[in-house]
């Protein structure tokens, strides 16, 4: 089956690469195709640059090592990421907000 979206699709495009092999379905096993745990490292390290996500060698290795498998531990790892990004902003905020004396947040609160 082909990628079905752009996740899948670089996955796919950094399989082909390590492992020689033109086409790879969604469903492919890495290690059945020829893939090793060098080569494991080596896919991780790029896909780990490429979308900024943690994605845990343990994972790859024994749990999800097919294109479809490993987007969407970057999928779930993103989301979670945005989460993590949202609530630090949301401190920062607050941590601002608490530091006003009332006179700061009532001008504040007047301009929106």
């Amino acid at each position: 089956m082909a990628p079905r979206n752009e996740i899948e699709h670089t996955v796919a495009e950094a399989m082909q690469s390590l492992l020689g092999i033109e086409t790879i379905g969604i469903h492919d096993n890495f290690f059945e195709l020829g893939g090793d745990s060098l080569m494991a490292i080596q896919a991780v390290s790029r896909l780990r640059e490429t979308y900024q996500v943690e994605l845990p060698m343990r994972e790859f290795l024994f749990e999800s090592p097919t294109v479809a498998g490993i987007a969407k531990i970057i999928t779930d790892n993103q989301a979670k990421a945005d989460s993590s990004t949202d609530l630090q902003a949301m401190a920062y905020l607050l941590t601002q907000i608490e530091q006003m004396d009332s006179d700061e947040v009532n001008v504040s609160l007047e301009k929106t």
